[in-house]
């Protein structure tokens, strides 16, 4: 006789097919992302992300498993003027690494490639850097030109469109403090083989909440505190739900270091917590270094 843990071990690896762990999604913020540089500047930065993910929730139930991912990211953006408003526009790529997978006990194939290209742009419709007070309109359209084969345990890429409008805003307190927050709501097409075999994997737009706590330590120095909170995004295969969803929440600290007025590096660490429906990533972190020229 299957008992129901093992059967619900053998469902987790079935739809582990479905999802792409690891890949840290663009619309994701760091602290100061939405104070703009004068129009005419180009940026590059390059994101380095690892995550460690140590079990799963699946139809409520708890299952041991494994996972580590090691990402980069190149990102370009380059800011103009639009109607006397700034904007600016963005190209990103994740480059990575799935390894160390597990559920169960049961060894799944690890993968490596590209994730998939995503597009963004920014309209910032209040711009006041003497009160240190901004707000931002953002878009996102995320292509499924990353790595994928049907039927895997585990890929980078998607193998869908997906798209995310973003409002983020900060509020200055006074020359040492500042708050930022930003909400926005992805949708997803279709992925129209999942299994290699032409099953439909569908997914309802997710929802998210993102806040920092900003303190100007030193004249280089910034150290802040973050909060997020994720919903929505329950994954049918075929009409069927599969146990997955998008929710979570999420406690961030971070530390930004300008090394000059136009060089800066930041580090940031990340706990997730009241997972439902997906991986558990117990520990993660990025390094992201900044040149605006």
């Amino acid at each position: 006789m299957i008992t129901k843990q093992y059967r619900n071990i053998f469902t987790a690896v079935a739809i582990f097919a479905t999802m792409t762990p690891g890949i840290a999604s663009a619309a994701d913020t760091q602290p100061g992302d939405f104070i703009p540089a004068p129009p005419g500047t180009q940026g590059f930065l390059l994101y380095g992300f690892y995550s460690h993910y140590d079990d799963a929730t699946f139809s409520e139930s708890t299952i041991p498993a494994t996972l580590e991912s090691y990402v980069i990211m190149p990102r370009y953006v380059y800011f103009y003027d639009i109607a006397g408003m700034t904007a600016d526009i963005n190209v990103l790529v994740p480059i990575g690494k799935l390894a160390h997978a597990s559920v169960g006990g049961v060894p799944l194939h690890g993968t490596e490639g590209f994730g998939d290209l995503t597009v963004a742009g920014t309209l910032w419709l209040v711009n006041d850097p003497k009160a240190n007070r901004y707000l931002a309109l953002a878009g996102y359209l995320n292509f499924p030109t990353g790595s994928y084969v049907a039927g895997n345990d585990l890929n980078l890429g998607s193998n869908r469109y997906s798209g995310t409008l973003q409002l983020g805003s900060i509020h200055g307190l006074n020359d040492k403090w500042f708050l930022e927050f930003v909400v926005d709501a992805t949708a997803y097409a279709d992925n129209d083989d999942v299994d290699g075999k032409g099953a439909t994997l569908s997914q309802d737009p997710t929802y998210t909440f993102q806040s920092w706590v900003n303190y100007q330590a030193f004249e280089k120095v910034r150290l802040s505190l973050g909060y997020a909170a994720y919903w929505g995004g329950e994954q049918t295969v075929n009409g069927l739900a599969n146990g997955i969803t998008s929710e979570k929440q999420q406690v961030r600290a971070a530390i930004t270091y300008s090394i000059a007025p136009t060089v800066q590096v930041l580090a940031q660490v990340n706990h997730d917590f009241d997972v439902t429906g997906g991986l558990h990533q117990n520990t993660s972190g990025l390094i992201r270094l900044m040149n605006l020229f």
